[in-house]
């Protein structure tokens, strides 16, 4: 009977402690699901900020993408551009040249012209002299004309 009262005793403490640690179990085992829950809503949050993070840097990657290709695209269009101007500017530039050229050949012309025309203006004011002095050999002569002969 002894024995039976020290087992049931023994039965009794064991249940105890059972009840004990199962209490703590079930706190450390709803501790663990809260834990568990919270570890699962921070790894959603960091999911979404990782998906955020992304769909901003496809969007900033698709937009520095489009502006490459504009940029691309202006660049070849200025490159174009250049070349017409540069080739226009070089026929303008041969025909500056030709016009300088031409203006060269009027001066020079210009400066022959008058030239000439000093020599013109010199015989015909020495051929005056000549007459002048003519006139006054006729009158000296009493009136008498002169002709003139070619030599």
């Amino acid at each position: 009977s002894t024995q039976s009262t020290g087992i049931v005793a023994e039965n009794a403490s064991l249940k105890d402690d059972v009840k004990t640690k199962t209490v703590t179990l079930e706190e450390r085992s709803a501790k663990i699901t809260e834990l568990l829950n919270k570890n699962h809503e921070l790894l959603n949050l960091k999911n979404e900020a990782l998906e955020m993070s992304q769909n901003s840097f496809l969007a900033t990657t698709t937009n520095n993408s489009n502006e490459i290709q504009r940029l691309e695209k202006e660049n070849e269009q200025l490159r174009s551009e250049l070349k017409v101007f540069k080739s226009s500017s070089d026929n303008r530039q041969f025909e500056i040249d030709a016009q300088q050229d031409q203006i060269s050949a009027l001066k020079s012309q210009i400066e022959m012209m008058y030239t000439e025309n000093n020599k013109m203006q010199a015989s015909l004011f020495e051929t005056r002299n000549q007459l002048s002095t003519l006139r006054l050999t006729s009158s000296d002569n009493g009136g008498q004309e002169v002709i003139l002969q070619k030599e």
